[in-house]
C-alpha cells in the first residue's frame, strides 16, 4: 500500500483526455453502474492503453475511490452514503 495518486493531467493533458474518453467509452461498453475503474498505462508514444477494469475496486481510505471522492471535495466518510444513495436513485427508489 505504499502508491500515492497524482493530478496525471499537469503532466500530459492529452494523454488523459484520451484516458477519461476511453475510460467512460469502457464504462458503458462493459455494461458497469455505479462505481468502477478503467486503470491504464501510457505507452512511450503517449497513447492510453487499458490495463485492467474493476467493476467492484477497493473501497478503503488509501484507494482510487476514496482518492476520486476528496478530489472532488468531498469527505471519504460520506463515500457510503453517497454509494447507497447513488444506487437507490439508479433502482428508482428515490427521484
Amino acid at each position: 500500500d505504499g502508491y500515492g495518486f497524482f493530478d496525471f493531467a499537469e503532466e500530459q493533458p492529452h494523454a488523459a483526455r484520451q484516458a477519461i474518453l476511453i475510460a467512460k467509452k469502457s464504462f458503458l461498453a462493459l455494461g458497469f453502474t455505479g462505481v468502477a475503474r478503467v486503470d491504464f498505462r501510457i505507452r512511450l508514444d503517449g497513447r492510453p492503453q487499458i490495463m485492467e477494469t474493476a467493476s467492484k475496486p477497493h473501497l478503503t481510505r488509501h484507494g482510487s475511490v476514496a482518492f476520486a471522492v476528496r478530489n472532488a471535495g468531498g469527505a471519504e466518510s460520506e463515500l457510503f452514503k453517497c454509494l447507497v444513495g447513488l444506487t437507490m436513485k439508479r433502482l428508482g427508489v428515490v427521484g
